[in-house]
């Protein structure tokens, strides 16, 4: 994966190992997380965002912990505006395949790329990204020995040894030139004392073909215990008409993550699987 520091090179990255033999697949398993969440919504169990005495909540859940966009899902599927929105409150990340069509994140979103040829062409176009690069693969070295671009592993990674989480790092936030304000890490009771897991952010026509989707976030009692991003709010990006399991297993989970390449149909088609 790619991604720049603040202070660095617009252009610059950071990269990331893929993982194991599966390289070529999302490592998201939607039938344990995505499902979980999505079941627990469709059951009722996250109240709206938007309502006057929610609002709030969220507002200082990001502030304490900050917001990660896509735990599941592309954040290309969403409206600019509610990214923007929440986003003010902390710091956030976020990555996206969709830097081809949807260049208002640029300033929000790291681009996600799997080759030096993608890498290259996203930072022409003024994204910062980040590169899965397969296993044993060295970072993209340039003639004067120095790894191009300021390109560095992602040092959340388990690959880095976990040196940090992506909660402290704050640098997968897009072109925006900051790591956003620091999170508070007020604790939650202080700010949601009736315990409230998770609410529903937005829910609409999907950005990407026009599907009903879902926005959800997670992680706002007890904390994310994701070692390498750390207790940030947690949000997911789900069809809202069918299981997150299904619609990966037949193709409507282009909906919330567009034809990123490592959907489980993409590398099956790629791979010339029936």
């Amino acid at each position: 994966m790619a991604i720049t520091t603040a202070t660095a090179d617009a252009r610059a990255s950071v990269t990331i190992s893929a993982h194991g033999a599966s390289d070529s697949r999302c490592y998201v398993q939607t039938f344990q997380g995505p499902r979980a969440v999505w079941s627990a919504w469709n059951e009722g169990a996250y109240p709206d965002a938007n309502q006057a005495h929610r609002r709030p909540i969220l507002e200082a859940a990001i502030a304490a912990r900050g917001i990660r966009w896509g735990a599941y899902g592309d954040p290309g599927a969403l409206p600019l505006a509610l990214i923007r929105r929440w986003s003010r409150y902390g710091r956030s990340t976020g990555y996206t395949h969709q830097w081809r069509r949807r260049s208002g994140l640029r300033g929000l979103m790291m681009a996600s790329v799997e080759s030096l040829e993608d890498m290259r062409e996203a930072q022409r176009r003024g994204w910062r990204t980040f590169r899965v690069r397969p296993r044993g693969e060295e970072l993209d070295i340039g003639p004067d020995g120095k790894p191009w671009s300021g390109e560095l592993e992602c040092p959340a990674s388990a690959e880095a040894g976990h040196r940090t989480t992506c909660q402290a790092c704050g640098l997968c936030n897009g072109a925006s030139g900051s790591t956003g304000q620091r999170p508070t890490g007020t604790p939650w009771r202080q700010w949601n004392p009736e315990g409230i897991r998770g609410l529903e952010l937005w829910r609409g026509a999907s950005r990407l073909d026009g599907a009903p989707i879902v926005a959800i976030a997670t992680g706002l009692a007890a904390p994310s215990s994701n070692p390498k991003t750390g207790p940030m709010v947690q949000t997911w990006i789900l069809r809202a008409d069918v299981a997150p399991h299904e619609a990966q297993r037949d193709g409507r989970d282009a909906s919330v993550c567009g034809d990123c390449p490592l959907r489980p149909l993409m590398a099956r088609l790629a791979g010339g699987e029936a």
